[in-house]
């Protein structure tokens, strides 16, 4: 006679298997979702808004007084 395992873990084992697909197609999706926001962030500040407008982007990181100028 031939051990065959019980349906309960036939069950189990299969539905482990098809959460973990979703699981981690659920996390790669939002990978290269953010991947790609990034990428366009970096061409944005780099090619776009960085090259045509240097001196729009003011950063108060050497104003001691605070982000008002004052």
């Amino acid at each position: 006679m031939v051990w065959r395992p019980p349906v309960r873990l036939i069950v189990a084992a299969t539905a482990f298997v098809a959460l973990t697909i979703v699981f981690v197609a659920a996390f790669w999706v939002l990978a290269i979702l953010t991947a790609l926001i990034a990428l366009y962030l970096l061409l944005w500040g780099l090619v776009a808004k960085g090259f045509w407008c240097r001196n729009c982007k003011k950063f108060p990181l050497g104003n001691r007084s605070g982000p008002s100028g004052r």
